[in-house]
């Protein structure tokens, strides 16, 4: 039985930093599987999107694994949080609590 090829873990920043302005990131995981980068979670599954989608790219001789699996990672994150980039109710944005009233 062959062994498992290694998950590696990337951060792709998704928001520079500016000002007081910490910017983010955005976490993904990878593995190098008959030469081409595939986009997968923690436990090596590959990736799907809401289409079905895998996110798997072939490497060419001069390609950098990590500067694409941060590709993939920024093009996946896009997808799951709508096609034009907007957010999905609920997701990444602040929490607004209702204002508490103590009697």
């Amino acid at each position: 039985m062959p062994d498992k090829p290694e998950v590696k873990t990337i951060f792709a920043e998704v928001r520079r930093p500016r000002g007081t302005d910490l910017g983010a990131v955005v976490e993904g995981a990878y593995l190098i599987e008959d030469g081409a980068v595939v986009l997968t979670d923690r436990d090596g599954t590959p990736v799907r999107d809401e289409r079905g989608k895998f996110y798997r790219h072939l490497l060419e001789p001069n390609d950098n694994p990590r500067a694409i699996a941060a590709r993939m990672t920024k093009e996946f994150r896009s997808m799951l949080r709508g096609k034009d980039g907007g957010r999905r109710d609920g997701f990444s944005g602040p929490i607004h609590y209702p204002k508490v009233k103590y009697v």
